[in-house]
């Protein structure tokens, strides 16, 4: 998920999966600053800023990894929210809509596979 703000300033939300020294594979969703230099190749240069933690340390207990509201864990750099001069709430915000979008991608497939089971 890719937005703008104000003064040209682009932002994303990236998936990415990390896997740590003890082995635990980790799902992490990136919060990065996107710059775009016109030119004959566009380069894109990427700077992380804050990331959401989605592994077994960070899970509610009782849940599984496909249970909605897992307990994640947002990290934010803030050195980079300073630099760029962005206010905490604006990843706070867009990070809860990322997740309530994929809430709802994931009804709707959830709702896709009962229908083409009961058929």
């Amino acid at each position: 998920m890719r937005f703008g703000m104000p003064g040209d300033k682009q932002f994303e939300w990236e998936y990415a999966k990390e896997k740590r020294a003890d082995g635990q594979k980790i799902n992490l969703i990136v919060f990065r600053a996107v710059e775009e230099k016109k030119g004959k190749i566009k380069e894109t240069q990427r700077h992380g800023i804050a990331q959401l933690v989605r592994g077994e340390d960070s899970r509610t207990p009782g849940t599984s990894r496909s249970s909605a509201g897992i307990g994640d864990e947002l990290q934010i750099d803030e050195a980079a929210l300073q630099s760029l001069e962005l206010d905490e709430a604006v990843i706070v915000a867009t990070c809860l809509m990322l997740l309530k979008e994929i809430d709802r991608r994931r009804m709707i497939q959830f709702a896709m596979i009962a229908g083409a089971g009961g058929s």
